[in-house]
């Protein structure tokens, strides 16, 4: 995963990493870093977006491009760095000489972030305006902050879970659940109670953390020792039973975790010491419509 903080200037590349479920950090990164990737961000269902200023002069970025495209300042600052760690001499006109010292750093035994930070080099810089390589997840231009102290918090934006779930107001969605109950209450006959319509806001992210959550609280039975539906009673699945668990009696599939205490120590350590639901701790994120 690497250290030091990313920023970019574009507000829509700071979004993107707002709004990540596991289907997304599977095409951002891979599929076995989801779990790493989610516990990295805390869980959080309603992350924060921040607005840095960061107190940094020329002499303390390295550009990512050749040695000799470097300031004075900077460039002895890397001589010193390979000197003083009996670093193998560098490429001074390969663009990715940076890289090739910090992989030498690593390979005696230093942490390449601190050890740049250490000698002056506060951040790295990345331009790629006009590459042919590039990414759609960082920008153009995008930094790497070795040293958390130069970077100063002047805005915080509150992101709010499931904020890109389609307005209420001409939602087809709303309009086939209103035909669907329409259709169940001439079903009837007769005075009925009229069932509600509710829209979930919550994110695939908060959806799997709730199911471990629940997991994790005990408010299961085991499926195969009489669950509601004898389709899916069959050993290794559960059917949730908790009364304040948003998907109350839906089905899940925990065959690796049951009798198997060190799996579930290492559920534990990556759902988080709070078990509340993400409804009980935002209860907006289930809207009853009408």
């Amino acid at each position: 995963m690497g250290y030091g903080l990313y920023f970019s200037p574009e507000r829509s590349i700071g979004d993107i990493y707002t709004d990540l479920d596991a289907s997304k950090i599977k095409k951002m990164w891979n599929k076995d870093q989801v779990d790493d990737v989610i516990r990295r961000r805390g869980g959080n269902p309603n992350p924060t977006l921040y607005k840095t200023e960061i107190n940094i002069s020329p002499d303390q970025i390295y550009v990512a491009r050749a040695y000799d495209n470097q300031t004075p300042v900077v460039q002895s600052k890397m001589d010193a760095i390979i000197d003083d760690f009996n670093l193998r001499p560098i490429d001074k006109s390969k663009t990715r000489g940076w890289k090739d010292v910090m992989d030498n750093l690593e390979e005696v035994g230093k942490v390449p972030e601190e050890v740049f930070s250490n000698y002056g080099i506060k951040a790295l810089k990345r331009d790629t305006t006009y590459s042919t390589v590039k990414s759609k997840n960082v920008g153009d231009i995008y930094y790497s902050v070795f040293d958390d102290s130069i970077i100063d918090i002047v805005d915080k934006t509150p992101i709010t879970a499931g904020k890109n779930v389609a307005s209420n107001k001409n939602n087809p969605f709303l309009d086939m659940t209103r035909e669907a109950r329409d259709s169940y209450i001439k079903s009837r006959k007769g005075p009925t109670e009229i069932p509600t319509i509710t829209m979930d806001h919550r994110t695939l992210e908060q959806m799997g953390l709730d199911f471990d959550k629940a997991f994790l609280r005990g408010e299961f039975i085991r499926a195969e020792q009489g669950g509601s539906n004898p389709a899916f009673n069959q050993y290794g699945n559960v059917q949730f039973t908790g009364e304040t668990f948003p998907d109350q009696y839906a089905y899940g599939d925990y065959k690796k975790y049951l009798d198997n205490p060190k799996l579930i120590s290492e559920l534990k350590l990556r759902v988080g010491p709070d078990l509340r639901y993400s409804t009980e701790i935002d209860p907006s994120l289930l809207e009853v419509i009408e």
